[in-house]
C-alpha cells in the first residue's frame, strides 16, 4: 500500500509523450501531511533552461530539482518511491507554501 498521493495531471497517460518531449513537469507529492513540490528535468532540457536562465537573468534556481533519463510515470513513480522509502531524502525537499 502507498504511503503517499501524486498529483499528475489528469490527462498525463494520455499525453504521457507529450510531457516527454517537454522534458519537464511540477508534481506534487502528499506524505505524512505535507505537501512538495517537486521539478522533474530531463538532463536536455534542464541544460537548455540552466543555459536560458544564465543568458537572461545570470542565475539559475530551481526547488526540490529532480533529475530523471526521460519525464515519464514509470521514471516518476521509482523516484518517489526511493524518496519515501528513505526519509533522509525527503528531509531535504522544501514543504510547499501554504501545505
Amino acid at each position: 500500500m502507498k504511503n503517499y498521493s501524486l498529483d499528475f495531471p489528469d490527462d498525463f497517460d494520455l499525453e504521457e509523450r507529450i510531457w516527454e518531449a517537454k522534458g519537464w513537469i511540477t508534481l506534487t507529492i502528499t506524505y505524512k501531511n505535507q505537501n512538495f513540490e517537486l521539478n522533474f528535468y530531463d538532463p536536455v532540457r534542464l541544460m537548455q533552461t540552466i543555459n536560458d536562465d544564465l543568458h537572461s537573468q545570470q542565475y539559475f534556481l530551481e526547488q526540490n530539482l529532480i533529475v530523471i533519463p526521460n519525464i515519464n510515470r514509470l521514471n516518476i513513480e521509482n523516484v518517489i518511491q526511493d524518496l519515501v522509502n528513505h526519509d533522509k531524502f525527503i528531509e531535504i525537499l522544501k514543504i510547499k507554501t501554504g501545505s
